[in-house]
Order: structure tokens, then C-alpha cells, then sequence
């Protein structure tokens, strides 16, 4: 097949193109596909004009006029649109219903013309509840251009099982269920004992309450003399400082010391650091965002096969078998959080089991040939009922 794949922006900050669609494609390559990304530069002006391979899919980094700001738009969503329409398709498959990819999603469907592709819309969040923040219009254009693209759309893939039961709804037709995926390797080497790391963007939980947590644990390690005493790894930066306001509640606790934080890592680096950690804390508050988004960076601590102490909200049961690969807990209760944190930090024993089933449970459930394989088989069905 010739799949056509539309990122809804760069590799960085965000995460969607490089955990979402960027796995898919190298593995829908892998599979004998001829397989295109187009990735909207708006947010990566620097990259714009890039042309490379990520494991024989073809990337293409779209670009437009960046110096005109936003006025450019226009003029990057057309260089999109034609670069969607290039050379024979029997896929075009948007990665967000909104935006600029969402965009080129219906402008496809309203517009068909000869042997157009079928259209395949993607969702990994509820982008009218992200759009809370934004003024009403946003909000309206949001919502509405998120509904009508999946309704519509010929196929639909969504990351958590709420979008799955939420597009249902919408469009009298089940969607394929696609949670989130890891190409990462472990490194080679083994946890650090006493070494925790939260993988976080500062926005699924308070930071005050993730700095009460870590006091208990730090409190009771102390109480009870444990070796070595814990340190706190913080991998990822929030979209508005929101690291700083954190590092000012550890030191009010006097934490300090036991806090180290790291911004965001990539590559080499971030594996480096998630495979000494002896176990995670992924505390997940409960609020409709959290509800309906798939957190990718679960994906990654199992393909660490990091022991992870997580809420049971959304999609966490997914990838956080209870007493299996880590420890699931009911939001509320930051004393029993810290308590089943102690738990994997004393048991040397439960988090090898955990860190193997981990690996396994990924493997078998997330890996990228694995989501790929089912992808393909959805779109071949799709393509013989049309």
C-alpha cells in the first residue's frame, strides 16, 4: 500500500510525531509499504525543508515562509494539502483531527476528486478538553473540526479505550483501539537501587502533591534506615516553567538534596536514564483530560521494564498491570502512594519480576510491529468494503 501519514507537528516539544507516528511508519515500512510523513514545520521552522528516511519510511519536513509568523499559515497548510494529494495513495492518514493535519483531513473528505485515498483520522486525546484554556472561538472551532473529522473520516484509530467508546458515539461505528507505542531499548545497565525517576510533563498532577509524596518516602526511608537513601530523577520540563515551581516546593521541604532534575532527554540519553531507575512513580490525576489520553511515556518506562507506581486513571491499567509490572493505586491518597513506592524500593525481588513482565507485556501488546500488523489489517478491510 501507499500510506500517506499527516504529523500534527515537529519531533519537538510535543510527543505525538516521534511516539506515535513516527513507530507506526518505520514499522508499516518494515511491512513493505511505501510510507511518506509530512510534518508540519510551524513549530520547527529550524527543520523546515528536511527530507530523510526513519527506517525506510520517508520523512519530509513541509516548509513555508516562517518569517511571516502566523500570517505563513495559510501558506503551509497548501503546501501541505499538495504534498497529501502527491503521486498515487490508497491511505491518507491524519494524526490529530485538529489543526493543521485535521485540516488536511477534511479538506480531503469534503473535496474528493477521482481515486482519492481513504481517509483515516487518528485521535490520542480529547482536544476540546485541551482547548478549555483558549478563548471561546478556539474552543467552538476546536470541538466542532475535532467531531465532524471523526465522524467522517472513512477509519478512525484511537489511543485509549474512552476515545474508543467516545468516537463510537459519534459515528455509530466502532474505531481501532491503537494505544501508544516504545521503539526504545534498554541500556545495558541494571537499576540503580534507591534511584527513582518520574517521567513527567508537569501536567497530569499537581507538583505539590508529587513533592508531599516524595517527602513521605524520603521521611520513612530515613525512619527506617533503608540504604541506599532514595533520590528522585525528574525526567521532562513543563510547557510553562511549571519544573521550577516544583524544585521551589522540594526545597521548601527540604528536599533538595534528594531531587535531581534533568529537563527533557532524548535518544541515548533518556534511555540511559530510565534503565537505571530502579522504579517510577506515574502519579495520574483524574480529570477528563487524563481520562481520555493515552500516556506514551508508560509505553517507554515498559519498554525499560521500570517497576511504575501509577494511578488507576485512563489508560495506566493498560500498562501498569497490578502486581505484575508495578502497583496501581485510586487517586486521593498521597500517603498511599508514597507507601507503595517503599514497597518497590525494599523489595529487590518483586521489581525483577516486574521489570521482565514489564518488558514482556510490551512486547506482546505495544510494540510497534505488533500495533502495525493490526493497523494493516484495518486498512486492507477498509479498502475491500469500499
Amino acid at each position: 500500500m501507499n500510506i500517506t501519514m499527516v504529523a500534527p507537528f515537529g519531533l519537538k516539544p510535543k510527543g505525538t510525531t516521534r511516539w506515535r507516528v513516527l513507530p507506526l511508519a518505520r514499522a508499516l515500512a518494515a511491512r513493505g509499504h511505501a510510507v511518506c510523513v509530512l510534518v508540519p514545520s510551524w513549530d520547527c521552522p529550524e527543520g523546515a525543508g528536511r527530507v530523510w528516511q526513519e527506517g525506510g519510511a520517508v520523512v519530509v519536513s513541509v516548509p513555508f515562509p516562517a518569517r511571516l509568523g502566523r500570517a505563513a499559515w495559510p501558506v503551509l497548510f497548501a503546501r501541505l494539502l499538495r504534498e497529501a494529494r502527491r503521486g498515487p495513495q490508497d491511505v491518507l492518514h491524519a494524526f490529530k483531527p485538529i489543526g493543521f493535519s485535521g485540516a488536511v483531513a477534511e479538506a480531503v473528505l469534503r473535496f474528493r476528486r477521482g481515486a482519492s485515498p481513504r481517509v483515516w483520522a487518528d485521535a490520542d486525546d480529547l482536544e476540546a478538553e485541551w482547548a478549555q484554556c483558549r478563548p471561546p472561538w478556539q474552543r467552538a472551532t476546536v470541538a466542532h473540526q475535532e467531531r465532524w473529522v471523526l465522524s467522517r473520516a472513512d477509519g478512525v484509530t484511537a489511543a485509549s479505550r474512552a476515545l474508543v467508546e467516545l468516537v463510537d458515539r459519534w459515528r455509530g461505528a466502532t474505531p481501532l483501539y491503537l494505544p501508544n507505542t516504545s521503539a526504545m531499548q534498554p541500556a545495558a545497565a541494571g537499576e540503580i537501587p534507591g534511584r527513582v525517576v518520574w517521567y513527567t510533563r508537569f501536567l497530569d498532577f499537581p507538583p505539590d502533591t508529587v513533592a508531599d509524596i516524595w517527602a513521605a518516602v524520603v521521611g520513612a526511608t530515613v525512619g527506617a534506615g533503608l540504604r541506599p537513601a532514595p533520590t528522585l530523577h525528574v525526567v521532562g520540563a513543563g510547557l510553562h516553567g511549571e519544573e521550577q515551581s516544583f524544585a521551589e516546593a522540594v526545597r521548601a521541604r527540604g528536599l533538595g538534596g534528594t531531587v535531581v532534575l534533568h529537563g527533557w532527554l532524548e535518544g541515548d540519553a533518556l534511555a540511559a536514564e530510565l534503565s537505571v531507575a530502579c522504579a517510577a512513580m506515574f502519579p495520574f490525576g483524574d480529570t477528563p483530560v487524563n481520562r481520555y489520553k493515552c500516556p506514551a511515556r508508560l509505553a517507554d518506562l515498559a519498554a525499560m521494564g521500570v517497576p511504575v507506581v501509577a494511578h488507576g486513571v485512563g489508560e495506566c491499567p493498560a500498562y501498569v498491570a497490578d502486581g505484575e509490572t508495578g502497583l496501581l493505586l485510586p487517586p486521593g491518597d498521597a500517603d498511599a502512594f508514597a507507601g507503595a513506592l517503599l514497597r518497590l524500593l525494599k523489595d529487590g525481588g518483586l521489581r525483577a519480576r516486574m521489570r521482565s513482565a514489564g518488558r514482556a507485556r510490551l512486547a506482546a501488546r505495544f510494540a510497534p510491529d505488533v500495533l502495525a500488523a493490526q493497523l494493516e489489517r484495518a486498512y486492507a478491510e477498509l479498502a475491500c468494503c469500499h
